[in-house]
């Protein structure tokens, strides 16, 4: 009869490989559970922030040089522009 000498010694090592691969597996698990809980926060952030501005009410935004209301005359022999 043979007697293969050493095999107890190649299993521990291959339970050791596969806890080892258990562990990587579980913290990487871990790490895109991590990542998924962070874009959920960002997401909801962004939801809070963009329905508080819509709650806000709208005021008209009044840019001077933009305004037409405004009687403006422009010259013909110069093209400048004269406020009055």
């Amino acid at each position: 009869m043979h007697c293969i000498v050493g095999y107890a010694m190649f299993l521990d090592d291959e339970i050791a490989a596969a806890q080892t691969r258990r562990s990587e597996a579980r913290w990487g698990l871990y790490l895109a559970i991590a990542a998924l809980a962070a874009c959920i926060v960002m997401i909801a952030g962004l939801m809070a922030q963009a329905t508080a501005e819509a709650a806000l009410p709208q005021r008209a935004v009044h840019v001077p040089s933009l305004d037409i209301s405004t009687a403006t005359q422009q010259a013909p022999e110069t093209g400048a522009v004269h406020h009055g």
